[in-house]
Parts: C-alpha cells; sequence; structure tokens
C-alpha cells in the first residue's frame, strides 16, 4: 500500500482523517518485511575518462612450463 503524503501547510488543522490515514499506513507496513526485488533501472552513463597512468615495472622473468 502507497502512503498518500499530506502537503501540509502552516495553519493547517491536524484532524482526526488525516491522523488515521497516517496511522493506517504505519499499520499497513507491518513488521517490515521485504518486499519483491524491483526491476533493474537503465544504466547511466559512462564517466569522464581519466588521464593515461605511467607504465608500470616489468614482471621477473621466469622459467616456463613448456611439457610434462
Amino acid at each position: 500500500m502507497a502512503h498518500t503524503a499530506n502537503e501540509w501547510k502552516m495553519g493547517d488543522t491536524i484532524t482526526a482523517t488525516k491522523l488515521n490515514a497516517i496511522e493506517n499506513d504505519l499499520a499497513a507496513v507491518g513488521d517490515g518485511e521485504q518486499g519483491p526485488k524491483g526491476d533493474a533501472g537503465a544504466t547511466g552513463p559512462a564517466g569522464p575518462t581519466g588521464p593515461k597512468g605511467d607504465k608500470g615495472a616489468d614482471g621477473a622473468t621466469g622459467a616456463s612450463v613448456k611439457a610434462i
């Protein structure tokens, strides 16, 4: 159940009807069980490309296995 928010303004009267609507929506939330997973959203735009980094050090040269 989706809550319909009341847009409160200065001078508004707090009524039993409006308070009961809040109470009913809170009661409908229950014990906070997690709802079903929603659909994935659209992929956002790619961020800016940063500057190219410096070349790393060469790795150690070692013996390789050519046959067993």
